[in-house]
């Protein structure tokens, strides 16, 4: 008897493809020239969105915010940071026995952590990270 191949394990290398169908093609590319990227990119940028339980409404908070990380602004990897943020949050008040965020508290949440970053990138742009408040200043 034949044994079943083996399937591969995915890679960041291997693309993933798909067909949109009209409908979702429509609303790519409705998002591609808000956003003003490739539909493409569109797609991967929902795609990471939705895996770190964001969603299109967060768009312009990660994009601010990846332009806080170094380097070159990257999407996904701010997505995935304000992921981890949140669930360091929701860890912490689980141990202290505190009820979870709600969805408002969360998005407040989100905009002290981008806003945060935003003020520390300035003062690292002026050479004047000594300034810089402290993210407990900024959530008060």
């Amino acid at each position: 008897m034949k044994s079943k191949p083996q399937k591969s394990t995915p890679t960041a290398d291997v693309p993933i493809q798909y067909r949109p169908g009209p409908i979702l093609a429509d609303l790519l590319d409705s998002l591609a020239g808000e956003w003003e990227v490739s539909r493409n990119e569109v797609a991967k940028r929902l795609a990471a969105l939705a895996a770190c339980q964001l969603d299109c409404r967060h768009a312009d908070l990660v994009q601010q915010f990846a332009g806080t990380l170094p380097g070159e602004p990257d999407f996904v990897t701010a997505c995935e940071r304000l992921l981890a943020e949140h669930l360091v949050t929701e860890r912490t008040r689980k141990s202290l026995k505190q009820p979870a965020i709600n969805e408002e508290a969360r998005q407040e949440q989100l905009r002290q952590i981008v806003n945060f970053y935003v003020q520390q990138r300035q003062y690292v742009d002026v050479e004047e990270p000594e300034k810089a408040p402290r993210l407990r200043e900024v959530r008060k």
